[in-house]
């Protein structure tokens, strides 16, 4: 494709950026050939930040009765993206609730051995190259097993909505798995580690074919946008409302011409209803 240079490598985080909002793919990854890893945002980082502290503990590097002294002081040095003002107080609660995940987490049971942390990889799918990091891969003591985990920050609900896209994150490292192991995970669990939550399921051959296609499709639909206006946004036509994800999670926004169009208007309708409150009610 002419838009992507010759060594221009997927990942399931460029190709979930894409199926969101092809423009913030367009933007990030297209005008910004060089871009090694995504534009921070306040989740983002806060992720981050967790993901670090349960790697170096799986990796034995980080003792248990330290965990949450370590978010403790971590956390204000990492995660210095603002978060969003709504719903108010999100983010001293976000912090506690971290803090009361490595307060009590002590690790995934006894019967499995921790045999990948981390992991970055790259597979070749039907021609295309592929990287990721695998979070962390079990096996289990007695059965043998795999059980692939990956460390999300996402509520529990957020994941429901999302879950046809990211089930395919599993999926990927699934396959690599049968590339590094030679067998399936026979587990594949989202570990929701702010919410205290595994959310798990069987793998699954179907499941599998369905990443497959997935992976496929969503790079054939990129290589075959050959014109800017192909670059669709994610905000529709005739919105005159700044979305969550625009304002707050994208990194994109600025460069984004949609969105600044939508953001003007709805600063100049807040600025016209606080006018007309101001007449009503006096200042």
């Amino acid at each position: 494709m002419k838009h992507l240079t010759a060594d221009f490598r997927y990942s399931f985080s460029k190709l979930a950026a894409f199926e969101h909002c092809p423009m913030s793919f367009y933007l990030e990854y297209v005008c910004n050939p060089d871009r090694n890893e995504e534009i921070p945002n306040y989740y983002a980082e806060y992720g981050s930040c967790a993901h670090k502290i349960l790697e170096e503990y799986l990796k034995g590097d980080l003792p248990q009765f330290c965990l949450a002294e370590e978010w403790a002081t971590r956390y204000p040095d990492e995660v210095k993206c603002p978060p969003p003002p709504y719903p108010a107080g999100y983010a001293d609660k976000a912090f506690a609730q971290g803090l009361a995940f490595f307060e009590t987490f002590d690790g995934f049971g006894d019967e499995w051995k921790v045999v990948s942390v981390e992991k970055k990889f790259v597979l070749d799918i039907n021609g295309h190259e592929i990287s990721g990091i695998a979070d962390c891969v079990l096996r289990h003591k007695e059965t043998g097993e795999l059980w692939v985990i990956d460390h999300k920050g996402k509520s529990k609900s957020s994941l429901r909505r999302d879950m046809p896209v990211y089930r395919n994150q599993l999926y990927l490292y699934a396959l690599w798995c049968l590339n590094e192991f030679h067998q399936y995970p026979s587990m594949l669990s989202f570990h929701l580690f702010k919410d205290q939550e595994m959310v798990t399921e069987e793998f699954s051959e179907e499941a599998m074919k369905a990443t497959i296609k997935w992976i496929d499709d969503t790079i054939q639909k990129i290589e075959t946008c050959d014109l800017f206006e192909d670059w669709t946004t994610c905000i529709a036509d005739g919105e005159t409302k700044e979305s969550f994800f625009c304002k707050w999670v994208c990194g994109c926004n600025s460069s984004c011409e949609r969105y600044q169009e939508v953001r003007q208007i709805s600063y100049a309708n807040y600025l016209e209803k606080k006018a007309m409150e101001a007449e009503m009610y006096g200042p």
